[in-house]
């Protein structure tokens, strides 16, 4: 049920984005994400992008960004903070799926439209 929410949540939210250059530029990091009831669980990460490069896993959990807890965030105030203006810094807090470390990635937001061009 998890996964066929996360694919929903990427057909829905992320391939149209992805797929079709309307203009629109944001930063994002490249994390796929499901809702879970105290995190926000990463289910891809796309390649040749921040997370990727910072070494970010599918499985890992964001519990912050920018030292702001994602528990209690409505979806959309979380896509929100992920996203930023093409260029800009954010901290993702993640817990690793495989050692349950929390580390703290600074990432720089990469653009949509570069991501889209190189793709």
């Amino acid at each position: 049920m998890r996964h066929l929410l996360a694919v929903l949540l990427w057909l829905i939210l992320v391939s149209p984005i992805l797929a079709q250059d309307d203009g629109e530029d944001f930063g994002m990091t490249g994390c796929m994400i499901a809702n879970q009831e105290d995190c926000r669980l990463i289910t891809q990460v796309l390649e040749h992008t921040p997370a990727d490069e910072a070494g970010i896993k599918p499985g890992d959990a964001i519990l912050a960004i920018d030292d702001k807890g994602t528990a209690d965030l409505a979806f959309n105030e979380f896509i929100k903070r992920m996203r930023g203006k093409p260029g800009t810094r954010v901290v993702l807090t993640v817990r690793s799926h495989e050692t349950g470390v929390v580390f703290n990635y600074p990432l720089k937001r990469m653009s949509v439209r570069a991501y889209r061009e190189a793709n």
